[in-house]
C-alpha cells in the first residue's frame, strides 16, 4: 500500500515537471523572437538633399577675374531651375540685372585692383552661396600693321613689299578674350630703307588707320626695309603697349 502511494506522488512530481518545462522553453523562445523598430526616414532625407540642385556663380576671364571698366556678364546658374528665387547682390562694384529668368547680369566696376563678392540668396532658404572675383585693369593688347577691322592673322605676319604696301592700319588685338575693343589712337611709325634712310611720322587721331602721309610710307616698302611702330597709345588699358617691327621679305 506505501509503495502505491509513493509511485503515485512521484508520478505527479513527474508531471509537474514536464508541464514546467515546455513552458520555460515557452518563454525562453518568446524573449528571443527577433523585433523590428520602424527606422527614421534618413534615405529619404538624402535623396531630396541630392535632388537639390547647386546654385553656380559664373563670369570674367577664367571664372576669377572681372574687367575695370567694363561691362562684366554674370551667370548665376541652377540646373533645371529658375533662378527668380534668388536674390543677387556684390560688396562692390555695380550689379544690374540683364535677363533674371535666365540668371544674367552684369558687372561694373571703374576702379581695378578690389575683391568683390559675387552673392546669391536663395529667398525660401535662406542660404547663400558666395564667389569672389578680383578686378583687375585691362591688359595692354599687341600692335599688328593690318588691315583695318579684319581678323589678325597671328601666324602669318611676314610680309613681302606687294602685301606689306596694302596694309592700312595699326590694329590692337588681345590673344586672350578681353571684351574690349581697343584702338591705336596715335602712334610713330618709323622707315629705314635699304641705304639706312629713316623717315619718321607720327600719326594720331585716325583711331588706328593711316593718315595720307603714313600710306606713302608704307606703300614705298622694298625688300629689306625695316619698319618700326613705337610710342603707341591707347586709352583701353593702361598698360604700355610694346613697340614692333617689320622686315620686309
Amino acid at each position: 500500500m506505501n509503495a502505491k502511494i509513493l509511485f503515485a506522488v512521484g508520478g505527479f512530481f513527474l508531471l509537474l515537471i514536464g508541464c514546467a518545462i515546455p513552458h520555460q522553453m515557452h518563454e525562453e523562445e518568446a524573449v528571443e523572437e527577433p523585433f523590428y523598430v520602424e527606422e527614421e526616414p534618413f534615405y529619404e532625407n538624402n535623396m531630396e538633399e541630392q535632388k537639390a540642385q547647386p546654385v553656380v556663380i559664373q563670369g570674367g576671364r577664367a571664372n576669377k577675374e572681372l574687367y575695370a571698366g567694363l561691362p562684366n556678364s554674370i551667370k548665376i546658374h541652377v540646373e533645371g531651375e529658375s533662378t527668380e528665387h534668388l536674390h543677387v547682390f556684390s560688396s562692390n562694384g555695380r550689379l544690374t540685372p540683364a535677363d533674371v529668368s535666365k540668371g544674367m547680369y552684369n558687372f561694373y566696376e571703374q576702379r581695378p585692383g578690389f575683391v568683390v563678392e559675387i552673392v546669391a540668396k536663395d529667398t525660401f532658404s535662406g542660404k547663400m552661396i558666395t564667389k569672389v572675383f578680383d578686378v583687375v585693369a585691362i591688359p595692354a593688347p599687341e600692335a599688328y600693321i593690318w588691315k583695318y577691322r579684319t581678323a589678325v592673322k597671328i601666324h602669318n605676319l611676314v610680309f613681302n613689299a606687294k602685301d606689306f604696301s596694302t596694309q592700312n592700319a595699326v590694329v590692337l588685338h588681345h590673344r586672350q578674350q578681353v571684351p574690349a575693343l581697343c584702338l591705336a589712337e596715335s602712334f610713330t611709325l618709323i622707315r629705314i630703307d635699304g641705304e639706312g634712310k629713316r623717315t619718321v611720322h607720327h600719326n594720331k587721331d585716325k583711331n588706328g588707320l593711316f593718315d595720307e602721309t603714313a600710306k606713302k610710307i608704307i606703300s614705298a616698302a622694298q625688300k629689306g626695309d625695316i619698319y618700326l611702330v613705337q610710342d603707341i597709345k591707347t586709352s583701353c588699358s593702361p598698360f604700355p603697349v610694346k613697340n614692333i617691327v617689320y622686315t620686309i621679305k
